[in-house]
């Protein structure tokens, strides 16, 4: 099924109020989480689902998401841009990262780099060879952006 969480633009209404929810999901079942709208504040720890798909639709800003182990490609995709995004994905699990309009402060294990334009693709050694692995893409360029392993 589809659950669906809808929270009010606070600029409309002018409740400056914090909003905030905690969701849980049912591990025993695969997830695709699709966010739509941008992203603003999310810390994700995904550690325990069987994670199919993540997208976020329209930004992403101060979000931090933690990974499972994945099953076959799993697709990671942030279009419209990141700014202070951290993905943690366990210690040797493979991983390639796409961002593809220039980036600035972008680190992916042990590669750092301060700032590149155009297309730029950083891979773990096992990628290639990995049948269960994380493919991260970002449209619309990427600051502050971290994928590393915990």
């Amino acid at each position: 099924g589809t659950i669906r969480v809808d929270y009010p633009r606070t600029w409309r209404s002018l409740d400056w109020r914090r909003h905030s929810a905690d969701v849980a999901l049912n591990a025993a079942v695969p997830w695709g989480v699709d966010v739509r709208g941008g992203a603003y504040r999310i810390e994700a720890d995904l550690s325990s689902l069987r994670l199919e798909a993540f997208r976020i639709d329209g930004g992403a800003s101060e979000v931090e998401l933690t990974l499972a182990e994945p099953s076959g490609t799993v697709s990671i995709r942030i279009e419209g841009g990141a700014n202070n995004l951290r993905v943690r994905r366990p210690v040797g699990v493979a991983a390639r990262l796409h961002v593809d309009a220039g980036a600035s402060k972008l680190a992916f294990d042990d590669q750092h780099l301060g700032a590149v334009g155009g297309e730029t693709t950083l891979e773990s050694g096992n990628y290639t060879d990995a049948t269960d692995r994380y493919e991260i893409t970002m449209t619309g360029g990427a600051n502050n952006v971290s994928v590393l392993t915990t």
